[in-house]
């Protein structure tokens, strides 16, 4: 399974009380609830995403795969293609 290293997480004290005391009750490790709450937040927001990569991938004249690639990758976009609409 991939890992992504996030080191430390800053919080308020109130968050981070709450965290914590979900973690004990659930009897799971900060460790594992961490894994488990943003695993949650990215398949909540999927569609989102997917709509973000579908506007910017048509925004740079790509295939939604080589866009998805590239952000992941790290790499440039390149420029926005020229809009050509019915004029």
């Amino acid at each position: 399974m991939p890992e992504i290293n996030i080191g430390s997480v800053s919080l308020s004290d109130h968050d981070r009380d709450w965290y914590l005391f979900g973690c004990k009750v659930n009897e799971r490790s900060i460790r594992a609830n961490t894994a488990s709450v943003l695993a949650y937040y990215v398949r909540r927001r999927k569609a989102e995403y997917e709509d973000i990569l579908q506007y910017t991938a048509r925004k740079y004249g790509l295939t939604e795969e080589e866009c998805f690639r590239r952000v992941i990758e790290g790499e440039s976009l390149g420029d926005p293609v020229q809009y050509q609409g019915d004029e």
